[in-house]
C-alpha cells in the first residue's frame, strides 16, 4: 500500500511570470537533489478554481527512505510556500493534514524527534 503527499495553493491571482520561474526553479532543484530513486514533486492541472499549484508525490515504501523522504519533501514544500506566501495552502499525507508552523514550516507531530 502506498502513501502520497498532496499539495495545492489557491489564490485569486494567477502566478506572475517571476513566480512561475521561481516555482519551476525550486521544483527542479528539489527534484534533482532528491537522494532516492523514487517519485518526485509532480504538478498537474486542477479543476478547482483559482488553484495556482496542485500536485502529489508518492512516498517510497522502503522503510529506510520513508522518514528522510517526508522530511525532504516537507522542506521543499516549505520553500514553495515561502515563494507564494499569499496563497491558501493545503498539504496532506493521504487524508491527514500536515501541520504548518510559521517558523519551522511543514511537519508532522513527532517527525522532528525521529528524523
Amino acid at each position: 500500500m502506498s502513501t502520497s503527499l498532496y499539495y495545492s495553493a489557491v489564490r485569486p491571482e494567477p502566478l506572475s511570470a517571476d513566480e512561475r520561474t521561481e516555482i519551476d526553479r525550486l521544483i527542479a532543484v528539489h527534484n534533482d537533489e532528491f537522494p532516492f530513486d523514487a517519485e518526485v514533486l509532480d504538478l498537474y492541472d486542477s479543476d478547482i478554481p483559482n488553484t495556482v499549484l496542485n500536485g502529489s508525490t508518492k512516498i517510497s515504501n522502503d522503510e529506510t527512505e520513508i522518514i528522510p523522504s517526508l522530511v525532504y519533501w516537507f522542506n521543499a514544500l516549505t520553500e514553495l510556500r515561502h515563494a507564494l506566501p499569499d496563497a491558501q495552502w493545503d498539504v496532506s499525507l493521504d487524508d491527514t493534514p500536515v501541520d504548518w508552523d510559521d517558523e519551522a514550516g511543514y511537519s508532522l507531530p513527532g517527525l522532528p524527534d525521529i528524523s
